[in-house]
């Protein structure tokens, strides 16, 4: 099993992570008459929507919202232990260096929770610099990736069968998209770009200097820790 991530100076495991969202999503989800959550049921137009049988508690955005946590404080491990010089390096990553990919990542993840939940800060520029320092920029990362965690758990039945409206940074096109494909979208931007940011990491610290940051370990410690 690869070691456990550190937040706010406790250690945290893929299995905590997994029942702390699995919790979170029992609690928030509909119930029938027994007390027992009621079945996930189809509804048009979401084409990601699976049945209880398919996905049981915490779900698929539980799961993606947790992995991106194990995911994130695992990278950050990783450029903690970079020589501070290489963090503002530019690269040639698409957004130069280490700490511009990592506010990047932190600037996306905002400005589509401003348009999920109506609140928080959206920052006007995808290349926005909100922190210049590791240190601080982690600090808002857990709590973004907390916040994350929060909504997604909160999510009923009918809030997935929405529609979110929104308009873009880069244009100001009105765009209506289901939920759950805009869900899609924002976990796998997340993967997107920590794939640049481990890439260099690789690139200044070596092979062995990358973390395994690959779903399929992230839900076999959420099992081995159950």
């Amino acid at each position: 099993m690869a070691d456990p991530v550190v937040l706010r100076g406790r250690s945290i495991d893929a299995g905590t992570l997994w029942n702390c969202g699995k919790r979170a999503a029992y609690s928030a989800a509909p119930r029938t008459g027994k007390g027992r959550p009621s079945r996930r049921r189809r509804v048009p137009g979401d084409r990601l929507a699976v049945s209880e049988e398919e996905a049981p508690v915490p779900g698929r955005w539980t799961t993606f919202a947790g992995y991106n946590a194990w995911a994130n404080a695992r990278l950050y491990a990783a450029a903690r232990a970079l020589p501070p010089e290489r963090l503002h390096e530019d690269a040639g990553a698409f957004f130069g260096s280490l700490l511009a990919t990592l506010n990047h990542l932190l600037v996306a993840d905002r400005i589509w929770m401003r348009r999920f939940t109506g609140g928080g800060d959206a920052p006007a520029r995808l290349d926005a610099i909100l922190h210049d320092d590791l240190h601080t920029l982690s600090a808002a990362r857990i709590a973004e990736d907390r916040r994350i965690s929060d909504w997604v758990a909160s999510l009923s039945d009918d809030d997935l069968a929405g529609v979110l409206r929104y308009r873009r940074i880069t244009a100001p096109d009105d765009i209506g998209q289901p939920l759950v494909e805009a869900l899609a979208h924002f976990f796998n931007h997340q993967t997107h770009h920590r794939g640049q940011a481990h890439a260099l990491v690789t690139r200044f610290g070596g092979r062995k200097a990358g973390p395994v940051l690959d779903l399929l370990v992230f839900q076999k410690e959420a099992v081995a820790a159950r």
